[in-house]
């Protein structure tokens, strides 16, 4: 996966439920040190 302009990590994950979805990103990805900001597009099978 190559990434261009905006994005310079793309980070894949599962969850069961929206809400789990909701606490891995705000709990675990935005608390990281270096980032800055997140943008969290989802895809469903």
């Amino acid at each position: 996966l190559v990434t261009f302009g905006s994005y310079d990590v793309v980070a894949e994950f599962e969850t069961d439920t929206q809400s789990q979805m909701n606490e891995v990103v705000t709990t675990k990805i935005r608390k990281l040190k270096k980032i800055r900001s997140t943008i969290t597009l989802r895809a469903m099978d």
